[in-house]
């Protein structure tokens, strides 16, 4: 140990305290490089992995916001079926007592005169477009709003807005 520390204190060196100290930093110093070494290894791998996860969350965070996108639309389109099979509906109200009147009045529809059959020509056509209408689903096989729907909608406006230009 004396001779790591430049031989003795006699001869004018560091003896075995500086010997054993040289000793000491020649064990650390290795060690404490391979360790340094190994954490940056760790870091690394750590910090790699946080970015995959990073990437995965963000992959889920579109998928969830066009998710949220597709059910507004789907909910939009269920409101537009509901506000028209409501509408259908009043129109249907305002128009059945006369229509059972007539049917109870004369039930040979081949008597009927011109206006007689286009009331009840007006009533079946509603009855048509509230069946269509129920059975449009808002949205398809893939859970995006059908095209189907948006039609019968439009169509079923169509039909009411004639009817209310008839009356």
């Amino acid at each position: 140990m004396a001779w790591l520390g430049g031989g003795s204190l006699a001869a004018g060196g560091g003896g075995v305290a500086a010997g054993t100290m040289v000793l000491a930093v020649v064990v650390a110093v290795p060690a404490l490089v391979v360790g340094g070494v190994l954490l940056e290894w760790q870091g690394r791998s750590a910090l790699e992995d946080q970015e995959k996860v990073a990437e995965e969350l963000g992959a889920a965070e579109s998928e969830l916001a066009e998710a949220r996108r597709t059910l507004s639309e789907v909910f939009q389109r269920s409101r537009e079926i509901r506000l028209v099979l409501k509408d259908l509906c009043v129109a249907m109200e305002e128009r059945l007592p006369a229509f059972a009147a007539l049917a109870a009045d004369h039930d040979d529809y081949g008597a009927y005169d011109a206006e007689q059959r286009a009331q009840v020509k007006e009533v079946f056509d509603l009855a048509c477009t509230t069946v269509k209408v129920m059975a449009a689903p808002p949205a398809g096989q893939d859970g995006r709003v059908g095209e189907l729907s948006g039609r019968v909608v439009a169509d079923a406006r169509a039909h009411l807005a004639e009817l209310a230009s008839a009356a």
